[in-house]
């Protein structure tokens, strides 16, 4: 009897690990999300272990607990393709959090944009009774944001119209938030290669010594940038923009964006 009990326990913590009301798709929205049901729930984070929505491969676990959810917030297509054929064939309300790109999360003023549509969509999942919560959460967060903004700006005002040479558009929004200019990318994405015409535009940026540096992506080989840019002896500075290694909490934002402010002016000093 004592055996059954345990094998019971068992499965159901394994149940329970594989299930959740909220599946978000990736760090970044994990952040955004998790503020938004602070005191009512705890968001599940699909990828936490530092891969690339463009390479992720779906484990069974995370089928079965994004068709067990209620509600699955992801990046959209261009982002997370992997999750595309999964996500028609859920049963869950789906949230696209960004049906463009993928990359507005590194904006607080975008985040603020969007948080409504998110908030709508976590009031049909919980109770009326949690509704004010969320409501008063939002608002919080709108608050928290407004004011992370003003200090980002701040802290890059230095570096306002100065041009970098980036992988590919992940800090699009980031750059036009805070007067950075962006001159030109690698890649359009992480699995793309570097075309000719591409390649061609990059060395036109660099011979016109427009750029004060390359900012590359984590998930990017050093080799891509390297072997480009040494010969022009331009700093290359590697950012992480999903917070792979900050702790999935409430707060995970404020930090995910300032850390990278304050990678990018101690890189271009």
């Amino acid at each position: 009897m004592k055996y059954f009990l345990h094998i019971c326990g068992a499965i159901g913590i394994l149940l329970n690990s594989t299930m959740a009301d909220v599946v978000v798709s990736c760090k970044p929205l994990y952040f955004i999300v998790a503020p938004l049901i602070k005191g009512v729930d705890t968001p599940k984070l699909l990828i936490n272990h530092g891969q690339c929505g463009h390479h992720h491969h779906v484990r069974p676990s995370e089928m079965h607990l994004i068709k067990s959810a209620k509600l699955v917030v992801w990046n959209g297509a261009t982002h997370e393709p992997f999750l595309s054929k999964i996500i028609d064939s859920a049963n869950a309300n789906i949230k696209v959090f960004d049906e463009i790109d993928g990359f507005s999360w590194l904006s607080p003023n975008e985040v603020i944009k969007k948080l409504p549509a998110v908030v709508v969509a976590l009031k049909l999942v919980y109770p009326e009774c949690d509704h004010a919560k969320i409501d008063a959460n939002a608002e919080t967060l709108i608050v928290e944001l407004k004011k992370l903004h003003e200090r980002t700006r701040l802290h890059l005002q230095p570096l306002k119209g100065k041009s970098i040479l980036t992988t590919y558009p992940v800090l699009t929004y980031f750059a036009n938030e805070y007067g950075l200019v962006v001159s030109g990318y690698m890649m359009g994405s992480p699995e793309e290669s570097m075309t000719p015409q591409r390649l061609r535009n990059v060395y036109k940026v660099l011979e016109e010594r427009r750029v004060i540096g390359v900012i590359k992506d984590h998930h990017v080989p050093i080799s891509v940038v390297q072997n480009l840019v040494q010969k022009y002896k331009l700093p290359i500075l590697t950012v992480d923009t999903e917070g792979v290694d900050i702790p999935a909490s409430t707060h995970g934002y404020n930090i995910l964006i300032e850390r990278l402010a304050q990678s990018i002016v101690k890189w271009a000093q």
